[in-house]
């Protein structure tokens, strides 16, 4: 009886790491791949235009998560107390 109460808790363990981890990959990569009107039409996606980097490679137009509002950069935040 216990073997099988071992079974089922490793069994549980290992769904609940899973899950876990298929959930923050979910979480980071939302807008990953989906077309422009998706995007656009997505408040938490904005899309990026292709453009050519300074060493010449083309990056293709994809659509990314927005910036987090909780990261404030320093110089932002010194503008903000200085007004």
């Amino acid at each position: 009886m216990n073997l099988s109460i071992a079974s089922v808790s490793i069994r549980v363990a290992t769904a609940a790491v899973l899950l876990g981890l298929s959930f923050t990959a979910g979480a980071a990569s939302q807008c990953k791949g989906i077309e422009q009107n998706a995007c656009s039409a997505s408040s938490e996606c904005t899309w990026v235009d292709s453009y050519e980097r300074k060493d010449g490679r083309t990056v293709a137009a994809h659509c990314k998560s927005k910036p987090s509002r909780k990261s404030v950069s320093k110089a932002s935040a010194e503008a903000a107390k200085e007004s």
